[in-house]
């Protein structure tokens, strides 16, 4: 049968099979279960729930699904929703907004927010330009060659190997070439090619801190040598040229630019 009252008389009379309304405060067992019916507000663990579920004490959700979900929204004419998952790839969370990140902060301040174009910024800066937005390690493969035309002899190698961190824009990278064979003819600069990532677009002096730069075992002449980064490029200037040709040279150098 159905029971519509202030209290249940006899609770015996209420099965699975029946319903029951209530239409004043709802108490069970002094604080495990509490319905705050004038303020509509439903309180666990606590008889003064101060918002429209207050859980006091230890608590946990449970499910047997694969990907386990708590989503909450805002009531309003855009529906932002707020969602967080737990599946076997870990905790994710996300939002339905494309205008809105995260924000992380302590005592009132914003320490760290997450910002919804991508990228992190730092005690409560927004500007997308600031944001850390990309870190990374990897390898590469650098080629000596020439500007204008390859050499006639082309350069083979016992070691070429190049290593680069990138954080944000700014990438430091460390090359060391060693040849194994005697190369010559080809014209215009020298150059070791096939760095990462493109330079910035600035004067190709421009932008660019360079390292400690090591040539042994070499022949070459050198006479007003500059060097320069262009694109992928690293060219060293007209002053740098090879006299004549051995085998076991190396040449090695750190290079710091920023990337387009």
């Amino acid at each position: 049968m159905a029971y519509t009252g202030k209290k249940p008389i006899d609770h015996t009379d209420v099965t699975q099979s029946q319903s029951m309304t209530v239409t004043d405060d709802l108490t069970v067992d002094t604080n495990t279960l509490h319905v705050d019916s004038t303020n509509n507000r439903v309180g666990v663990g606590t008889s003064s729930p101060d918002s429209s579920i207050t859980v006091s004490g230890a608590s946990k959700v449970f499910s047997t699904a694969t990907n386990n979900s708590i989503t909450t929204s805002v009531n309003t004419s855009s529906n932002y929703a707020q969602t967080i998952t737990l599946n076997d790839v870990g905790l994710a969370f996300d939002n339905n907004s494309s205008i809105r990140g995260y924000a992380f902060g302590n005592n009132g301040s914003e320490r760290m927010r997450i910002q919804s174009g991508g990228g992190i910024s730092f005690n409560g800066d927004t500007a997308a330009a600031n944001a850390l937005d990309d870190y990374e390690e990897g390898t590469f493969t650098p080629v000596f060659t020439r500007a204008s035309s390859g050499f006639s002899t082309t350069p083979t190698y016992s070691t070429q190997e190049g290593a680069y961190v990138k954080i944000g824009s700014l990438v430091h990278a460390e090359i060391e070439i060693r040849f194994a064979n005697s190369f010559s003819g080809g014209s215009g600069n020298y150059l070791v090619s096939n760095l990462p990532f493109n330079n910035s677009g600035m004067s190709n002096l421009e932008g660019i801190s360079w390292g400690l730069m090591t040539i042994f075992n070499h022949t070459w002449s050198f006479s007003n040598t500059y060097a320069y980064l262009s694109g992928t490029d690293v060219h060293f200037g007209s002053g740098m040229g090879l006299a004549s040709n051995t085998t076991s040279q190396y040449l090695t150098f750190t290079i710091q630019y920023r990337v387009a």
